[in-house]
């Protein structure tokens, strides 16, 4: 499930995965820009984040990783806003 993003994020200074549930992202991918966030706060996580309102700055972000957490968005399309803004452009 994560492996295959590697070669996607080899060099990409800001990395955030949202939705990362029980963290075990960092285990596969090797980037070590990569900043885990969830809605829910546990230990493991960098910060606590709500993906329909992305606490970073306008074109800042240089890849956003949503492995299986949009299908649980009450509004998806506020996210897809939200990632169109804070992605740098020709982010992910």
């Amino acid at each position: 499930r994560y492996n295959w993003m590697n070669p996607f994020l080899d060099n990409k200074q800001v990395v955030y995965e949202l939705g990362s549930g029980a963290g075990l992202s960092k285990e596969y991918i090797t980037n070590p820009n990569l900043k885990l966030t969830d809605v829910v706060n546990q230990p493991w996580l960098d910060m606590q984040v709500d993906a329909s309102r992305l606490p970073f700055e306008d074109n800042s972000v240089d890849i956003l990783i949503c492995s299986a957490v949009i299908h649980h968005l009450a509004y998806p399309k506020r996210f897809f806003f939200e990632a169109r803004r804070v992605l740098k452009a020709g982010g992910r």
